[in-house]
């Protein structure tokens, strides 16, 4: 199983991917893990060490679905050429692609949530919720097939309502 996760920083996507791959014995790979390692590691802080970081993450699902497990990507994805590259990484290892994205619904306070989690990683900032009105129109412009859930609601209530959509 390949269950790919969209959805702007803050809404929860990475306690809902460790929740979803519990449920369903899935590795969680993070492409927000992998972009801190790789600053860490000294590499400039950019649109390249992004990139780099999905590329990583690629291939380790790739070489976690080749073993048989299934795996869960918590990521961004607001970008169509991330959402294609999954695509492709589904079509190469014989596996269908499930995607999940993940939104706030409209009052709830998703600023908030983003400020109050703090800062989770060594390297790589918080992204500033100035920087998010571009990623959602990004996400909004997006018209392919996902399941869509309301983040607003508990973590395991957003897990058993992804499990029925996905029919897992």
């Amino acid at each position: 199983m390949f269950i790919v996760l969209a959805g702007l920083p803050g809404v929860g996507k990475s306690t809902f991917a460790a929740a979803l791959a519990r449920r369903v014995d899935a590795v969680v790979l993070a492409v927000d893990e992998v972009e801190d390692a790789l600053l860490g590691a000294g590499l400039p802080a950019g649109f390249t060490t992004g990139v780099a970081a999905y590329g990583v993450v690629e291939r380790l699902a790739a070489t976690q679905l080749g073993v048989g497990r299934s795996v869960v990507v918590d990521a961004v994805n607001d970008d169509p050429r991330a959402r294609e590259q999954w695509h492709g990484l589904a079509s190469r290892a014989g596996v269908g692609a499930r995607w999940v994205e993940l939104r706030l619904a409209p009052g709830d306070d998703h600023r908030h949530r983003l400020e109050a989690r703090g800062r989770r990683y060594a390297s790589l900032p918080e992204p500033a919720w100035a920087t998010l009105a571009a990623r959602g129109d990004a996400l909004e412009s997006w018209e392919g097939e996902r399941v869509v859930l309301d983040a607003g609601l508990a973590v395991e209530a957003l897990v058993e309502e992804a499990l029925r959509a996905l029919s897992v």
